[in-house]
């Protein structure tokens, strides 16, 4: 198998119902996370890769939320400070 094969392998994992809430939880506080440090973030690549990172966990939260019948936060749904700071400064009508 080569690279990509393996990173688009299915991968089970059981969890209870609290797991899988704590990590809904932990998930949505990364991507909070994520998001002020892509705002803060000066290299375009390193931005790019923080947004596939965010992007790919946001896909997870989803998947939980939808397993517990929860809403997780969606990649870039629901900006953080920083990043509504920026926005302010590239839109300031927004």
């Amino acid at each position: 198998m080569d690279g990509e094969d393996t990173e688009r392998a299915p991968v089970s994992l059981q969890l209870t119902r609290a797991q899988a809430g704590d990590l809904a939880e932990l998930l949505a506080t990364c991507l909070r996370d994520l998001s002020a440090e892509i705002a803060d973030t000066t290299n375009p690549g390193y931005r790019e890769k923080l947004k596939d990172r965010r992007d790919r966990l946001a896909q997870v939260g989803d998947e939980l939320g939808g397993l517990l019948g929860t809403e997780t936060p969606a990649a870039g749904a629901h900006p953080g400070p920083l990043e509504e700071e920026a926005l302010g400064q590239l839109h300031p009508d927004a």
